[in-house]
């Protein structure tokens, strides 16, 4: 009887500690990350994200959600809930890493459209646009490529 209260005991602590780690790694996207062609994703706790997407002089701004699985290699992140716009009604469904790149955080993303997973790229592609960095450091990695 003692080992059966032990089991649903560390049950209990494993599944809580699992939990935990989860929401964790999910707050590392927390804030707001910008690329060299001011593309600028915050993602905000609960799933909840905007985008803001340059074209032209102008831009639009994408009110979203996301999803993101940090226990997966690579992470995946999809977004979804486009109200307007050329994604309309569809879903990105995206992989992602953190790297560490000259001393900062970077995320390297990479999406498909798609009508379910079956989309979700395979592999990171080497272009810089894809790399996205912490808004409050961008201008000074800017300065430094000469852009």
């Amino acid at each position: 009887m003692k080992n059966r209260y032990a089991i649903i005991g560390l049950t209990i602590l494993l599944s809580a500690s699992m939990m935990g780690c989860g929401n964790e790694a999910e707050s590392r996207l927390h804030g707001s990350w910008e690329n060299l062609q001011g593309h600028v994703y915050t993602f905000k706790p609960g799933g909840e994200m905007s985008w803001i997407y340059p074209s032209g002089a102008s831009s639009d701004t994408f009110n979203l959600q996301y999803t993101y699985d940090g226990s997966t290699q690579p992470n995946t992140l999809d977004f979804y809930g486009f109200k307007s716009g050329p994604f309309q009604g569809a879903t990105l469904y995206g992989i992602v890493k953190f790297i560490d790149f000259e001393g900062k955080e970077v995320i390297r993303c990479n999406f498909n459209r798609g009508q379910d997973a079956s989309a979700r790229p395979e592999e990171f592609l080497a272009r810089r646009r894809t790399m996205y960095m912490r808004q409050e450091y961008i201008d000074e990695f800017r300065e430094k490529q000469g852009n």
